[in-house]
């Protein structure tokens, strides 16, 4: 099987899908030893520009667009690392879901992508724009399947301590209740 390396996310310059085709680029010439395959999940107005990219740079048979895919659980699992190449990014549902699937993540260190990528502990963070970090980084994971196991299986636990459902509820909690306090001194105005 080949091995997949994954972005999830509209066609949208900001998403900077240019730095992940440059990557992909960079190790399909760098001539490692197994099939590879680079899929675009999403759409948007970008699509026919990146499609005609990866076709320049030669990487038609290796890159697969898949358009918009509602099953993601199902999209994680087949992957075997997943990337984010924003130029800037809010909180990236895209990496809590792929550490959510125990996926290694590559992204930039953008926004707030750093929240939830620890660099080297559940995933590595390049600058914006260094494909060749970028492809670097892919290669020791594209070589490495225990690390991407060890860098998923963190990225699991991490989220799942910071996302969890029994977290949300417990922060809606301490929220409404430091709210109610501050109520309450106010003499009940807020």
């Amino acid at each position: 099987d080949p091995l997949m390396v994954g972005i999830v996310g509209r066609l949208v310059p900001i998403k900077n899908h240019g730095m992940f085709l440059a990557a992909a680029s960079r190790v399909v010439e760098s001539g490692l030893q197994r099939e590879i395959k680079f899929v675009i999940i999403g759409d948007g107005e970008c699509r026919k520009a990146i499609e005609t990219e990866a076709a320049s740079l030669g990487l038609t048979g290796n890159v697969i667009f898949t358009g918009w895919v509602r099953d993601l659980p199902s999209v994680y699992a087949d992957l075997d690392i997943v990337v984010l190449t924003s130029l800037n990014e809010g909180t990236p549902v895209s990496v809590i879901e792929a550490c959510a699937s125990a996926r290694p993540v590559v992204a930039t260190g953008v926004g707030g992508v750093g929240d939830i990528v620890r660099d080297g502990v559940n995933g590595y963070l390049v600058d914006s724009g260094d494909d060749e970090a970028l492809a670097a980084r892919l290669k020791e994971l594209i070589d490495n399947k225990d690390k991407r196991v060890e860098l998923g299986l963190r990225g699991r636990e991490m989220v799942r301590l910071k996302y969890s459902k029994d977290r949300l509820v417990s922060d809606i909690e301490s929220l409404y209740c430091s709210c109610m306090n501050n109520r309450q001194k106010n003499g009940g105005v807020s």
